[in-house]
């Protein structure tokens, strides 16, 4: 789960951030879920989260749908481009606001919803079956994903295997309570845990999240590491392949990877 970044000039459904900043000066309450800017508050949070699920890193969204030329006027355009019969570009306008992604709203702080359902820096896109997974559970914001602070390299390790003989990194994650393997084989893993510098009471709020917000779902695991056998086939025979998922456990998977072979 890396950084998102949900600044200023983030930002491209401008109708929608004057309407909820009027509210907020007027002190006025948001107005429910069925709101007619919820699309461009979607879109543009999938822009800020480059088309995946804020807290699993799967895919929810193809690119061409977040481009910036899909914002008009402060609100995104749902406008499908064709080419007429005469080789021209034309809009073809579209009556529906439904747009073909993945995905539902989720408040990272449910307590907020009541009063400030609108509010962008409470608000995120994940997959549909990983907001009803975290449903109102009380959240702790160090796993806040934009967050000034946040930096998962730091907060989180990513665990691919555990071979019983490595004592000392098992001794590491023992608290866990995820895997106790006293046959000696290798168990692939493909977990997120709290990072080992950490403090042990930093591990235990971060360990908490990591299952509040779904990152080691059984079904995002296998899909996590099937994506990454696939980049890793690729790269073995140096062909290149464009990275548009699970982008923390790829970098941390390449880095570990690599201090293997300078420790070599």
């Amino acid at each position: 789960m890396r950084r998102i970044d949900k600044s200023k000039g983030k930002i491209l459904s401008t109708e929608y951030k004057k309407k909820v900043d009027k509210l907020d000066n007027a002190g006025e309450k948001h107005p429910g879920k069925s709101w007619e800017y919820y699309i461009d508050v979607v879109m543009n949070l999938l822009y800020c989260q480059e088309g995946v699920c804020a807290y699993t890193e799967m895919f929810l969204c193809r690119p061409e749908l977040l481009k910036k030329e899909k914002w008009q006027n402060g609100r995104y355009n749902n406008n499908k481009i064709s080419v007429d019969e005469n080789g021209n570009l034309v809009q073809l306008e579209s009556k529906s606001r439904k747009v073909g992604k993945f995905g539902s709203l989720d408040h990272f702080n449910p307590d907020l919803k009541t009063y400030k359902y609108w509010d962008w820096d409470n608000l995120f896109v994940v997959h549909s079956d990983i907001n009803t997974w975290k449903q109102d559970e009380p959240v702790d914001y160090i796993l806040k994903p934009d967050s000034p602070g946040y930096n998962p390299h730091k907060l989180l390790a990513y665990i691919e295997k555990i071979e019983s003989s490595d004592n000392d990194r098992k001794t590491k994650i023992d608290d866990l309570n995820i895997f106790k393997n006293k046959l000696g084989y290798i168990i692939e893993t493909h977990y997120f845990v709290a990072h080992p510098d950490r403090s042990e009471e930093e591990r235990k709020r971060i360990n908490k999240m990591i299952e509040v917000l779904g990152l080691n779902h059984d079904t995002v695991c296998y899909e996590r590491e099937t994506f990454l056998n696939i980049v890793r086939e690729k790269e073995f025979v140096e062909e290149r392949m464009k990275v548009d998922r699970f982008f923390t456990a790829y970098e941390m998977v390449k880095s570990a990877k690599k201090q293997e072979e300078v420790e070599e």
